[in-house]
């Protein structure tokens, strides 16, 4: 039976380089990561956000990958920079579990991660009023 493979993207919220991870987690995905985040670090990103909701198959449990991004986060902190890591409400809660110290900002949608990097209040959606135009 086949595995369906990781796929790797770059964007751009807001300005600040978005690495989307999607597909299925395995030992090339974490080299990829690490060095995509380099690769960006050298051309002059010093924000960054790792978007991980659309992936499957991460080792949570395991410490290795987490502590190379916490590296890279630390490398980012020490040029003004900043790296957050989005992940589903599950992925970050386990995460947060299993690490009570974490050098990592974690998020549950980029949109929270632009905010906080950007120093903005998140917008929330208020309530929706319909109304009825007077035709002339």
């Amino acid at each position: 039976m086949a595995t369906a493979q990781n796929e790797m993207t770059l964007h751009l919220h807001s300005g600040i380089p978005v690495v989307d991870i999607e597909g299925v987690w395995s030992e090339k995905t974490e080299g990829a990561l690490g060095e995509t985040v380099r690769s960006l670090l050298r051309a002059g990103h010093f924000d960054i956000i790792v978007n991980l909701s659309h992936s499957v198959g991460i080792p949570l449990p395991e410490r290795r990958w987490l502590e190379s991004l916490e590296q890279l986060a630390t490398s980012l902190r020490a040029r003004c920079g900043r790296l957050d890591v989005v992940g589903t409400v599950d992925q970050v809660r386990e995460c947060l579990r299993r690490q009570a110290r974490t050098g990592l900002r974690w998020a549950t949608s980029e949109e929270e991660a632009v905010c906080r990097i950007k120093g903005i209040p998140l917008a929330t959606r208020g309530p929706i009023v319909s109304a009825r135009l007077k035709s002339a």
